[in-house]
């Protein structure tokens, strides 16, 4: 299209698509037909118009014969120069024989030779003029500059300046495009036009664009030159879109339009090209790499595992070390461009977390002055690098301190011991961090999950009391194992042990909690034996956790009766003790010990008063009487009065202070409150009880949901069961349809995800409920009943089962056919509408 012609042509703007990008070092490239044209940092006009002649040359184009016969060219009209010349010298050749034979005369040579060498003269003179103008006229400027750099600076600049105007170098440009077909394409995109000389925006504080390259050369050419129906798209990051629409608007002729933000996922085409990311911003991708972990493989002793999760806050406390004082303002755009634009990060909406992507998911390179700074850092003072509140901090100095130390020569002995004291408290300071912030499923993917071999392999590097044999190549290593292991945590104080321990219960994993209060145990031994009982519980056998308590209570009781000198047990602890004998007799649902149990809770009562306030217990004491409110609701549903066990149960939920763990716990038990009570009230109106149910089902989904996002492992199944429990007895009150066929589905699936939890805690605990579900769920949609559920049902021992669903259990066993299960599944059902089965 021509300047001349008046049209309206829309210019889309691309924010955030530089993962996609032509990857390689070319400038432009003809794709079928599209035209890419990638200005990378830096690039002049001479480089510009270079890339388009290699683009047209990979494309297909001219190539080395066209240059020749460019250069054939040249040399016949510097040949016409040339006998032109010889023309004008004859016709003229009387004056210049005069003025040339004066000049020869004075100098005593011969007339004759002086012409012919005045002739000569002239005639290189008008050759060298008359080359260049050929030259010009088949613009061939790339080759001539690159014959110039063999010049003086001077003569360079000066030449430059005078050939390279904006109106000059536009309509080479022109020229070039059209050579490389860009008349012809339908779609012409244009990479990175911020950064080039004069885009100060392009890394620094977001200025507006003022590069004459991109907006006063490139694309007003790209518009002359192009077909009117040609898709123009400018690919910019995210924070350039105000700036670069200002400008684009700006632009003669051109509608400007915005296309949708790529979102930044996992599922992304992959980085960005080296040279779209400015020199700058390069100089800070290995920070990327010091700022993440292998949560799989946090020490170097472990193969790696999962993608880095990386740490933005470690990144900002990482970037003194580059020395070259870059603001936090610089480094947070960075980190945005890094998720939104390079691809480098990526974001996972379910964890929270952000992981490396593309080729900066590599382990940092463990040499160089940034690696060495980084070990004089961590030497001198490792907690600089944490922050208190956020575990990943700690993750990512953990890490580096494993690494740093397993470099180390054995001759850096006092080297060793600084760095395995640091690094000790740094784990330390993972563990009280996770425990404030509630980040379970760090704890998970750490120590507990996929990363459960972690403990063992930082245990390599802690300060330690025993060296393994195997390391030592003692002649009985089998002994010096043994001893290695009785001294296993021995690094941890009892503080951190303790919270260890809380940690890996709400995580489920349960033989490590066990592992280390039997550990702790000789030096708390009543608080060692509840956490014990209530880990047993925890595992699925609540006879076994009966039978751990009642000795422990009866010895209290005891104590109590004989003025508390037998067991000096603080008051809180005693309470503790109490409600967690409560919580046993309830989980085992014996109605002879109902009383009993409700006893026990008035007993914690009154250790609760007792308790003198105290601020640094002030967490314990809000817990305390959570469960005590928790608790006592539990006891009035059991007793059948729903509504005092529902305002007991908003009682809980009101105590502050109090962490998300318990409080989706609450939910979880309202929601089980208000499916009961709605099932009881057999008489209301249909709309009444499906309005309690929906309830129901809110709160158990609001507990699940809160439970997934903390990571409490513990207890999930246990929501799961109630959200998948409501939900199935909400769908019974349905019409057959497909409203009652979803609610039916989102039933089993619940159970289903419930079971799946189960299976990585290696744990019991309302598996019966959950497997029932599913077959009451399927049997409900006409599905004949799952095998592996029965089977796994058939399979379970009594002690995993409360009684009612043993019952269940003993019914779907007897039965000898498919008819006669689905019989059976029918009563099964009945029961749970009638408050007799999962209740």
């Amino acid at each position: 299209m021509s300047p001349s012609q008046p049209a309206s042509r829309t210019l889309t703007l691309h924010p955030g698509t530089f993962r996609h990008a032509p990857d390689g070092d070319q400038i432009a490239l003809r794709a079928g037909d599209t035209l890419h044209i990638v200005c990378r940092e830096g690039l002049t006009p001479v480089e510009l118009l270079r890339g388009l002649d290699r683009a047209h040359h990979a494309h297909g184009g001219s190539g080395r014969v066209g240059a020749g016969l460019v250069e054939i060219s040249g040399m016949l009209l510097t040949s016409l120069v040339f006998l032109l010349t010889l023309g004008i010298l004859d016709i003229f050749g009387n004056s210049l024989h005069h003025v040339i034979g004066e000049w020869v005369h004075e100098e005593g040579a011969n007339h004759d030779d002086a012409i012919r060498e005045g002739r000569l003269l002239l005639l290189s003179t008008l050759l060298f003029f008359g080359g260049m103008v050929a030259v010009r006229l088949f613009r061939r400027l790339p080759l001539f500059e690159e014959n110039l750099e063999s010049v003086g600076h001077t003569v360079r600049l000066v030449v430059e300046d005078f050939l390279n105007s904006k109106r000059r170098q536009r309509r080479r440009l022109r020229q070039r495009l059209k050579r490389l077909g860009a008349d012809q394409v339908a779609r012409i995109e244009v990479w990175n036009p911020q950064s080039a000389p004069g885009a100060t925006g392009s890394a620094g504080h977001g200025a507006a664009p003022t590069d004459p390259l991109a907006w006063s050369i490139l694309l007003p050419a790209l518009v002359d030159v192009s077909r009117p129906d040609c898709a123009l798209a400018l690919h910019i990051r995210q924070d350039e879109t105000a700036d670069v629409r200002a400008a684009a608007q700006a632009l003669p002729g051109l509608a400007v339009d915005m296309a949708a933000q790529a979102a930044p996922t996992a599922t992304a085409a992959g980085a960005a090209p080296r040279n779209l990311i400015p020199a700058a911003e390069q100089a800070w991708l290995p920070l990327l790499a010091l700022a993440a972990f292998d949560p799989e493989a946090l020490t170097p002793l472990a193969p790696a595992g999962a993608a880095r999760v990386f740490s933005e806050n470690a990144f900002h406390r990482l970037l003194p070390l580059a020395g070259n004082g870059v603001t936090r303002a610089e480094a947070s755009r960075f980190l945005n461009r890094c998720l939104n634009d390079y691809g480098l990060l990526r974001d996972d909406p379910d964890s929270g977390l952000w992981f490396l992507a593309g080729d900066a998911d590599a382990p940092p390179a463990r040499q160089g002055a940034l690696w060495t700074a980084l070990f004089h850092a961590l030497t001198a003072n490792a907690q600089a690098f944490v922050d208190g509140d956020d575990p990943l901090t700690h993750l990512v100095a953990s890490g580096a301190l494993c690494a740093l130390l397993h470099d180390l020569p054995p001759a850096s002995a006092g080297t060793r011991r600084r760095l395995a004291q640091q690094l000790l408290e740094v784990v330390g300071g993972f563990i009280a961090a996770v425990e404030k912030s509630e980040r379970y499923d760090l704890m998970k993917r750490v120590l507990a999950g996929p990363g459960r071999r972690n403990l063992q392999d930082l245990g390599r590097y802690l300060p330690r009391v025993v060296d393994a044999g195997e390391e030592r190549g003692d002649a009985d290593a089998a002994f010096t194992l043994d001893l290695a292991e009785t001294a296993r945590f021995n690094a941890f104080g009892y503080d951190t042990l303790a919270r260890l321990a809380r940690l890996f219960e709400v995580v489920g994993a349960y033989p490590e909690a066990i592992a280390i209060w039997t550990k702790l145990a000789p030096l708390d031994p009543t608080r060692a034996r509840v956490r014990l009982a209530r880990l047993e519980e925890r595992s699925g056998d609540p006879q076994a956790a009966a039978r751990a308590i009642d000795p422990l209570l009866a010895e209290l009781d005891a104590a109590a009766d004989a003025g508390g000198e037998v067991l000096a047990v603080p008051p809180l602890l005693r309470a503790e003790a109490y409600l967690e004998g409560a919580w046993i007799i309830y989980s085992v649902l014996d109605d002879a010990r109902r009383d009993e149990g409700l006893q026990r809770l008035a007993t914690a009562r009154r250790w609760l008063l007792a308790s003198p306030p105290d601020a640094a217990a002030a967490n314990a004491v809000a817990i305390a009487y959570w469960r005590y409110h928790n608790y006592l609701a539990l006891y009035l549903d059991w007793a059948g009065d729903y509504a005092a066990a529902l305002a007991e149960h908003r009682r809980a939920l009101a105590i502050p202070g109090v962490s998300g763990k318990w409080y989706s716990g609450t939910l979880s038990n309202i929601a089980y409150v208000a499916r009961k009570a709605a099932l009881a009230a057999a008489n209301d109106a249909p709309a009444a009880r499906r309005h309690r149910l929906d309830d129901a089902v809110t709160a158990a989904g609001l507990a699940a949901d809160l439970k997934e996002r903390l990571g409490d492992e513990d207890e999930l199944p246990v929501a799961l069961h109630n959200l998948a429990v409501s939900r199935y007895c909400r769908a019974a009150l349905d019409e057959a349809g497909a409203a009652r066929d979803e609610r039916l589905g989102a039933a089993a699936a619940a159970a289903r995800e419930g079971l799946a939890w189960l299976d990585k805690a290696d744990s019991d605990k309302k598996r019966g409920a959950l497997l029932l579900e599913t077959l009451l769920a399927g049997r409900a949609a006409g599905a004949d009943a799952d095998p592996a559920a029965l089977a796994a049902l058939l399979a379970l021992p009594d002690s995993a089962l409360a009684p009612a669903e043993r019952r269940a259990r003993d019914l779907l066993a007897a039965a000898p056919d498919e008819a006669a299960r689905a019989t059976a599944l029918d009563e099964l059902g009945r029961r749970v509408q009638c408050l007799e089965l999962l209740a």
